[in-house]
């Protein structure tokens, strides 16, 4: 079966590895990302045929095969500051083109705080 080992996180100066997503999320621990900047997610997987997709707001997009059970993607962070979250997506080959293989796809879900100027206050 598809099985996300981890997930790394590249921007500025922060470089984490995520292992557990059902860890529990503190708020004042969450990953910062300053706004409109890139990020990069790497996915290992441990093979080299799955499909590996970033989930977020504007829809899905595929991450690269590296060849090494590792597939890489850079994405930018919103221009609003506040919560967000971001999602990726590992399906087995067989899931997307064989229609006899059975499903088989694996998501994690990120929360992340984007830090920036906000345009307005969230609470009254």
């Amino acid at each position: 079966t598809t099985d996300i080992k981890s997930l790394r996180v590249q921007t500025g100066p922060l470089d984490t590895t995520i292992t557990d997503p059902l860890a529990f999320w503190w708020l004042r621990h969450m990953i910062r990302v300053q706004a409109d900047s890139p990020v990069t997610l790497t996915v290992e997987t441990g093979r080299d045929d799955d499909v590996v997709v970033l989930m977020s707001r504007g829809g899905r997009f595929p991450f690269r095969n590296n060849g090494d059970g590792t597939y890489s993607g850079v994405w930018r962070a919103p221009y609003l500051a506040g919560i967000r979250h971001v999602g990726v997506n590992a399906l087995s080959r067989g899931t997307l083109f064989d229609d006899a293989a059975p499903y088989d796809s694996e998501a994690w879900i990120l929360p992340y705080l984007v830090v920036g100027e906000p345009i307005a206050e969230y609470l009254p």
